[in-house]
């Protein structure tokens, strides 16, 4: 219990010393800041995301993806623009022909005069209107058609656009609960979907190609409730509609990258194409040459005038309006049945969170903070158990000395002429990617540790005279090991353990880099390694690359300064008793 008090006065002095140090404060500022954001992570960050990192990249579905950090979005005007979420306008109106016939055989829909003038009212709003038999051109005769009900739903965005460059992408969030609509006799009717934007300057492009924007929606002919066309087979892949017509998702994420991706990979290689051609037409460019991977969202909001294929054109600003516009018509029989559509807030993505996110929508500054527990552990557990089995194979090789110390010290040299890491490489490649075996491997190739300075220092105390008095009275070696000498070594091993810390770190990011890391683990080098194998550098996301290459240097340099500063206080306790 002698030599524990030793090392704990040891200790205590030492970080009553450490403040006279600015080094040192330095660094154990960083190091306590590090230890606070894993406390309080829960807090800080998204602790659900850590969930579903590597599991159920649905989870980040509704988050934008290559986001730079929402405070580049104010400081470099060529960045996106920061993350704005818009509140939708759901619009709805029931139309029950069954309710309203007319003397002629059509469906009037409540059709009144008042004063001398015709007016259609619709949820308590009136419309006036020049001909009380509109409703033969706006609604389809009883005697040719099977339909008793029309619903028609309009989810509207109004987005002010202004600045320099477009948002990442454009996240929708929708809520469906419909019944089956597939056009046999087992349906309930048939359905029609548009997605359209309303620009600035007057143009309105169909996200679904073919689905032109009605010049009056409650004029029905014009509507094509055809399935069998691409149009409506890209509706179905984006809406998650099954074969028999079935909405069963209760929240569905859509966003115009995923509609472009579909529309490219899926169906038409010219699909983005037929999106803008009223850009194009606007521009008068008629020669597209061959179709590049022009992002469709930066089209959108682009001016339509030449150099528009190229991204010369100029922003758009001003007042953007996107519209999803569904139609149902329900069968005879089928008008009890329910239409029910909820629109989530909608992002239009750019700059977003602390630290942006990655290919998928993960927030990044989630990832880099819950990295430090793992570096952490892993590089102070590491360069604890290396170090204390180094200090004392060096005390006991130096106390020893003669046949035995030779034999240790010819031991040690080929152990440290073993080239660890491209076995670490090999054996992680073979063993499989684990970060406890990772651990164990570094620990057996890194046993001897800071023998060598130590046992330097253990040659010149064992020939103390306390020593040769404990000796003399007949101590045994190990208490003299543990009792007189390991003490006097042991303020020594608290700096090689600060300093040899970050080593054990980059050994781990340079492995998981190269794709040997524990990929059930959320570490700095497996972010890295993802940075490099999905497209940072060519997407130009360059926090993606950064903070966890800053996450290292910073958490290195902490245990570095920290562990300098410890040296620099023990020093003179290493020349005296």
């Amino acid at each position: 219990m002698v030599e524990l008090k030793s090392i704990y006065r040891t200790i205590i002095e030492i970080f009553k010393e450490l403040k006279r140090h600015k080094i040192g404060i330095i660094g154990f500022t960083l190091l306590m800041i590090e230890i606070g954001l894993i406390i309080f992570f829960p807090i800080v960050a998204d602790a659900d995301a850590i969930k579903y990192w590597n599991s159920d990249l649905k989870y980040f579905e509704k988050n934008p993806r290559f986001a730079p950090p929402i405070w580049a979005s104010y400081l470099f005007p060529w960045e996106r623009p920061p993350t704005t979420y818009i509140e939708p306008d759901v619009i709805r109106e029931d139309y029950d022909f069954n309710k309203f016939e007319g003397d002629d055989g059509y469906y009037a829909y409540y059709v009144k005069s008042l004063q001398g003038k015709w007016y259609i009212e619709i949820n308590g709003t009136k419309y006036d209107i020049a001909d009380p038999n509109f409703v033969r051109e706006y609604f389809w005769p009883a005697d040719k058609q099977r339909y008793s009900k029309v619903t028609i739903v309009k989810v509207i965005y109004t987005y002010n656009f202004y600045h320099g460059s477009s948002p990442i992408d454009v996240i929708f969030s929708l809520r469906l609960n419909l019944p089956s609509f597939n056009g046999d006799s087992k349906s309930s009717g048939k359905y029609f979907i548009g997605i359209y934007v309303h620009r600035p300057d007057g143009i309105t492009l169909s996200l679904i190609p073919g689905s032109k924007y009605p010049d009056n929606i409650y004029k029905l002919e014009p509507y094509d409730f055809k399935r069998s066309d691409m149009r409506s087979d890209l509706i179905q892949d984006l809406l998650n509609i099954k074969p028999d017509g079935k909405f069963t998702l209760s929240l569905h994420v859509y966003a115009i990258s995923k509609l472009e991706m579909l529309g490219e990979t899926k169906y038409q290689e010219n699909f983005v194409q037929q999106v803008i051609q009223p850009l194009l037409n606007a521009a008068n460019i008629t020669e597209t040459g061959r179709w590049g991977t022009i992002p469709l969202v930066e089209m959108i909001f682009s001016k339509a005038e030449p150099g528009l294929l190229e991204l010369r054109a100029g922003k758009l600003n001003g007042k953007y309006v996107f519209e999803f516009l569904f139609v149902f018509m329900f069968e005879q029989g089928k008008e009890n049945y329910e239409v029910n559509i909820e629109a989530d807030k909608a992002a239009f993505a750019g700059g977003w969170g602390l630290m942006g996110t990655d290919a998928f929508g993960r927030d990044l500054w989630t990832g880099i903070v819950y990295g430090i527990r793992w570096a952490l552990l892993l590089g102070v557990v590491v360069a604890l158990i290396t170090n204390l089995t180094g200090t004392l194979y060096g005390v006991t090789s130096a106390y020893f000395g003669g046949k035995v110390d030779m034999v240790m010290q010819q031991i040690y040299r080929i152990y440290v002429s073993i080239p660890s890491f491209p076995i670490l490489i090999m054996l992680s490649w073979s063993m499989g990617s684990s970060l406890w075996l990772l651990m164990s491997l570094m620990i057996i190739f890194n046993l001897t540790g800071p023998q060598y300075t130590v046992r330097s220092m253990a040659l010149q105390i064992r020939e103390q005279t306390y020593v040769e008095a404990a000796r003399a009275l007949g101590a045994s070696h190990a208490r003299i090991l543990l009792r007189y000498i390991y003490p006097q070594v042991a303020p020594y091993l608290f700096a090689s353990i600060a300093l040899s810390v970050p080593g054990y770190i980059l050994t781990e990011a340079g492995l998981s880099f190269l794709g040997l890391g524990d990929p059930t683990i959320v570490t700095w080098g497996k972010i890295l390694e993802e940075a490099a194998n999905r497209g940072a550098f060519a997407y130009g996301a360059w926090w993606w690359i950064l903070f966890p290459g800053l996450a290292i240097v910073i958490t290195s340099l902490a245990f570095i300064m920290f562990g300098q500063a410890i040296e620099r206080i023990i020093e003179p306790r290493l020349r005296t008793r």
